[in-house]
């Protein structure tokens, strides 16, 4: 559900002709006794800043570049993510880099975190880039992995993770 919401609010954004980023931080701040929105907050705000929200992005020989900003709350932890992608020549599409900031409550291990955070983004990549499932006389194609496409290394982007300290719950 997070998809479908964060396209909403950034068409309500665009129709409000206003940064996206500027846009879900003002709907937050308006609730200031709200914790969660406290910690939606913070996340977006550190994915802005590792991102450099705002500044000039690198160009791209013949392509175009953008940068989109998410957040989204799950199994009790609140992750914002910018991810820069590049459409070049014949509408092909590079993700080149996100930025995660996730508020997971106490990070016992902020390693494994990391990892999980990279492995989601790869892994939600794939989905959006590649998911596919095909049904052959009633039975499904891609049984496993080694029938369905992945983002390799090759394809993959740096994904850059940032732990935002926190007292929640672990999530």
């Amino acid at each position: 559900n997070a998809f479908f919401a964060e396209c909403f609010v950034d068409a309500c954004a665009a129709a409000a002709r206003q940064d996206p980023l500027t846009y879900r931080l003002a709907l937050l701040r308006a609730q200031p006794q709200n914790k969660a929105a406290q910690r939606f907050i913070k996340v977006l705000e550190a994915a802005a800043a590792k991102a450099g929200w705002g500044q000039p992005m690198a160009p791209a020989a013949g392509a175009v570049v953008a940068r989109g900003i998410a957040v989204a709350e799950s199994f009790h932890s609140v992750v914002a993510e910018v991810a820069e992608v590049v459409v070049g020549p014949g509408d092909a599409l590079r993700v080149r880099r996100v930025v995660a900031a996730v508020d997971c409550g106490v990070a016992l291990d902020p390693v494994n975190v990391t990892a999980q955070i990279r492995g989601g983004v790869h892994f939600a990549l794939s989905a959006a880039l590649y998911g596919q499932i095909d049904i052959d006389q009633g039975r499904i194609k891609q049984g496993n992995y080694t029938d369905y496409r992945l983002v390799t290394l090759a394809d993959a982007p740096v994904v850059d993770v940032v732990i935002v300290p926190s007292d929640a719950e672990i999530g």
